[in-house]
């Protein structure tokens, strides 16, 4: 019995967002965990996030999100502000909490530039698939690590920006800090779902310049 191509093209775009999830929320949740530790709060250690397995810090409630909204999340490394201490404080707990957002931002941009030169140049390995085919595949896998990227990113930074918030006017010491996680990802899911579409007609013209600018920039050289 053959697959219809929307059973195909639905059964494609699931596996191309379950890949990404899988290659992009190891590295940007261990390097969280760690930088955190490195400023001195031991809590995603603690808690288990220290480590490369990608199903600890992918939630499937956010990746069936992802799926059908557009708009998901993944289990946010916790940072407990108390734990750090000491001179420049403030920088450190900054340090630790927007480090994840960087690392979302060099990931989009390594998927641009493969994305880029998969698309300019194919594979040269030949397999039981084309070259062009396999080029294909990884032009859009490349594609969807991107978009995850930048939505994930996007949202990790309303979320750090809101629980900073939060935290430099809650007076409520047994406030915990999971607590305010919590409602600041609430929050930012709502404000993504209001403006959702401006913010990804924003982000797909943003996207659509940087490939203009770095396919012209990669034309020198391949």
């Amino acid at each position: 019995m053959l697959l219809s191509f929307d059973t195909i093209n639905f059964i494609s775009h699931f596996i191309f967002i379950f890949l990404s999830m899988l290659i992009i929320e190891p590295p940007v949740g261990y390097l969280r965990a760690w930088i955190a530790k490195k400023m001195g709060d031991d809590t995603g250690e603690q808690m288990g996030y220290l480590t490369i397995d990608p199903f600890v810090h992918i939630d499937p409630l956010g990746l069936l999100a992802f799926y059908t909204l557009g708009i998901g999340w993944v289990n946010r490394v916790p940072i407990n502000p108390n734990n750090i201490t000491g001179r420049f404080k403030h920088i450190k707990l900054a340090v630790a909490m927007f480090s994840s957002c960087v690392a979302y931002i060099l990931m989009a941009v390594v998927a641009t530039i493969r994305y880029i030169i998969v698309a300019r140049v194919g594979l040269n390995n030949v397999t039981a698939l084309t070259p062009s085919s396999w080029a294909n595949l990884f032009a859009m896998l490349f594609s969807a690590i991107l978009s995850l990227c930048i939505v994930l990113g996007v949202l990790d930074l309303v979320v750090n920006c809101m629980l900073l918030i939060a935290l430099a006017v809650s007076h409520n010491s047994s406030y915990h800090i999971v607590q305010l996680e919590f409602l600041a990802l609430i929050a930012a899911l709502f404000i993504l779902l209001l403006w959702g579409h401006a913010i990804r007609r924003l982000m797909i013209y943003s996207v659509n310049a940087i490939l203009v600018m770095l396919d012209n920039i990669l034309s020198w050289f391949v």
